[in-house]
């Protein structure tokens, strides 16, 4: 199995586990704090709070990304300098 199915995979189990557990907190938990949604409700909110992780998920991915590729971009920089300098 390629690296990009297991990643795909790896998001939706992610994903069904998040919206499961959001699910679970509406219905056993909020009427702790007398909050009483109804079913529909909270599939509803379970979904924004779905889209708003997979959101926050793919903001946190790209920044940690495109900071690895300027380090790496930085570090190439530096041996071809030390390259240069030293002749090879």
């Amino acid at each position: 199995m390629g690296i990009v199915k297991k990643s795909f995979i790896e998001s939706c189990v992610d994903i069904t586990t998040g919206f499961c557990i959001a699910l679970a907190v509406q219905i056993f938990i909020f009427p702790l704090f007398n909050l009483h949604p109804s079913i529909l409700d909270a599939i509803n909110i379970s979904l924004i709070f779905t889209i708003l992780s997979i959101l926050r998920s793919w903001v946190f991915r790209v920044y940690f990304k495109r900071r690895e590729e300027r380090k790496f971009s930085q570090r190439k920089k530096k041996l071809w300098l030390i390259n240069v300098r030293e002749g090879i």
